[in-house]
């Protein structure tokens, strides 16, 4: 597919998403001024995305929910961000640590916020910024409750970064396991040696999964405070949570196994 045809396909998606109804081929080629058989082309590379839908009575296409259900989740992002602001600014003067905001995309975990620890010597975090998900405190609290077989999709990439680092999809699986008992993920050392981190699942309104919040720093100092660290992570995804709509009695968390 060339620009120009994206260009034209999106015209005509837009055209279709300005209509209070159906449209036959004809009318919207006029409306558009393009030939018949190129929009004719295009409705049907976007009825086989499922952006559009053909009327089986009268051949006439219309949009369908998929554009709204994009547009869904572009603004539970902002909303996400919105919501988990002053929580992740009260958890990095908590902790001292940097506090960050992520969100799962396929393989890697993108910090989407965040808020810089206190101390000279810290873990840094761009935003915008990626971390392998199997390997990061953040990514591994969204992975655990993703639906599917999602260690299974993960199988030819579980790559090691250090000597800590989880490479089989055995291991994979025992860790999600323990995280979704436990309500928190650690990063010991998985993907820098010398850096540690705490991350609990943020969920949303319906009780789904659509982020998480963590710290990240020197091993030498969470080390010696990860029961703190993981009271102050989850009581931050806990607030974040409530803010987006989400009720739930609460639970306290599992201490931390040091090992």
């Amino acid at each position: 597919m060339t620009v120009k045809t994206l260009v034209k396909g999106l015209y005509v998606l837009e055209a279709l998403a300005s209509r209070s109804g159906p449209v036959g081929v004809a009318a919207l080629a006029r409306e558009l001024g393009m030939p018949k058989s190129n929009v004719f082309r295009l409705l049907n590379a976007l009825v086989a995305q499922r952006y559009v839908m053909k009327r089986s009575e009268d051949d006439q296409y219309q949009i369908t929910l998929k554009l709204w259900e994009l547009g869904t989740h572009v603004m539970s992002q902002v909303d996400l961000i919105n919501a988990a602001s002053s929580s992740l600014e009260e958890l990095a003067s908590r902790s001292g640590e940097t506090s960050q905001l992520a969100m799962l995309d396929a393989y890697e975990s993108v910090y989407v916020d965040k808020r810089d620890g206190r101390f000279p010597i810290r873990g840094f975090t761009k935003i915008g910024s990626r971390a392998p998900a199997h390997c990061c405190a953040t990514g591994k609290a969204e992975l655990a409750f993703k639906a599917g077989d999602i260690v299974g999709s993960f199988e030819k990439r579980l790559k090691r970064y250090t000597s800590t680092t989880i490479v089989s999809p055995e291991q994979l699986t025992r860790e999600l396991k323990k995280i979704r008992t436990q309500g928190f993920a650690t990063n010991r050392g998985e993907w820098f040696e010398e850096v540690w981190g705490i991350a609990a699942p943020i969920r949303n309104g319906v009780g789904s999964v659509c982020g998480s919040v963590g710290i990240w720093g020197p091993k030498v100092r969470i080390s010696k405070v990860v029961d703190r660290s993981v009271e102050n992570v989850t009581k931050a995804a806990a607030e974040i949570s409530a803010a987006l709509g989400f009720r739930q009695a609460k639970l306290q968390p599992v201490r931390a196994n040091r090992s």
